[in-house]
């Protein structure tokens, strides 16, 4: 990673989560890919097939410092949004893996939604009632990585082949901007330079503990978030192709533009918490971004040295440990207990001092 899964609840409370004022620095990073392993994804998709449409990855790191109701913070944040047809990943699967592929149509279908930043946090909280705290926070960002765009379209195979001859037809439309070319650009003779932004998004969160056994919470962030970028590199190519009558034509170029305006999908994040006279803690968590959310089930004791909780989320399979201490916090989830063929993992780690 460069400089860079606004993030979300566990991290904008790593610090204030442990009592009194002080400096705390907290780092998390959460992953899912439903098609192939984690690894796998950015390493020619070398793995088996499974199936899905959607892989996202959001990581923060993040130095704080809490006084009173005021936390104070500097973050770095990377958040990576992929969508695309379940025909488009076996068709790309079948060309990374030299294999053949099937003839007929196949539905070329993504969009990717990628920032990286770096920025200023300031976070205050309002106890409206006893029970009840509403924690905006906003967050000030300059933008350094960037992919958002989508490539549509359909390829045609008349036989089992990726050689020209093989194709009966293509109709392919590229629209995309990055700060790096993805799409073997560079093959082209082009290098633009990377792109850099401003923005500024809204987080609110809000705790309400009706008893002191029972919590509830609930977070929305990048609320109203915006990256203008500038001198931002693009791609924009339509290209149609037939064999029979033999036509092809490629329309479109590649281009700087002097503006460009990113809007940040909002991610939310709803918990709850029961905690027995008996020190025995129950929760649940739901994080939901725009491609899905994962519900995570928790169980532990707080009664136990590290108030240890074991973790599982339902929909992923994945399973987990948290460990809570007065002076740090650490998490682990995954779906495979190697990390290389995992499709879900997630890992947390904050530390605090106090003074």
């Amino acid at each position: 990673m460069k400089k860079s899964l606004a993030a979300c609840l566990p991290l904008l409370l790593a610090g204030s989560a442990l009592a009194g004022d002080g400096l705390s620095f907290s780092l998390k990073a959460d992953a899912y890919s439903e098609p192939v392993a984690i690894h796998a994804f950015t390493h020619d998709w070398s793995d088996s097939l499974s199936r899905g449409d959607q892989a996202f990855a959001h990581a923060r790191a993040e130095l704080s410092r809490r006084e009173g109701n005021d936390e104070f913070a500097l973050l770095w944040r990377y958040d990576y949004l992929l969508s695309f047809h379940e025909g488009t990943a076996r068709f790309y699967h079948t060309y990374a893996h030299g294999g053949t592929p099937v003839t007929g149509a196949y539905p070329i279908e993504i969009r990717a939604r990628h920032t990286e930043a770096w920025g200023f946090r300031w976070k205050h909280d309002f106890a409206l009632r006893p029970e009840l705290t509403l924690s905006p926070a906003i967050n000030l960002l300059q933008g350094y990585g960037l992919t958002e765009g989508a490539v549509d379209g359909s390829v045609n195979l008349r036989t089992p082949g990726f050689d020209s001859r093989d194709f009966r037809a293509a109709d392919l439309q590229v629209d995309y901007h990055y700060d790096q070319p993805r799409l073997h650009e560079d093959d082209l003779g082009w290098h633009p330079k990377g792109p850099e932004a401003i923005g500024y998004s809204l987080d609110i969160g809000a705790q309400w503990q009706p008893r002191p056994s029972l919590t509830l919470g609930l977070l929305a962030c990048d609320l109203l978030g915006r990256l203008y970028w500038r001198d931002a590199p693009a791609t924009r190519y339509d290209f149609d192709y037939q064999a029979d009558p033999a036509q092809r034509s490629l329309t479109g170029q590649l281009s700087v533009d002097d503006r460009y305006l990113q809007h940040l999908p909002v991610r939310t994040e709803a918990w709850v918490t029961y905690l027995t006279a008996g020190g025995i803690k129950a929760g649940g968590l739901v994080q939901s971004n725009r491609l899905g959310a994962l519900a995570t089930v928790s169980l532990g004791s707080e009664r136990l040295p590290g108030s240890p909780e074991l973790l599982w989320e339902p929909g992923t399979g994945a399973w987990g440990m948290e460990f809570n201490g007065r002076y740090y916090r650490l998490r682990w989830l995954a779906d495979n207990p190697d990390a290389g063929k995992a499709h879900r993992l997630g890992v947390t780690a904050a530390v605090f001092m106090g003074w």
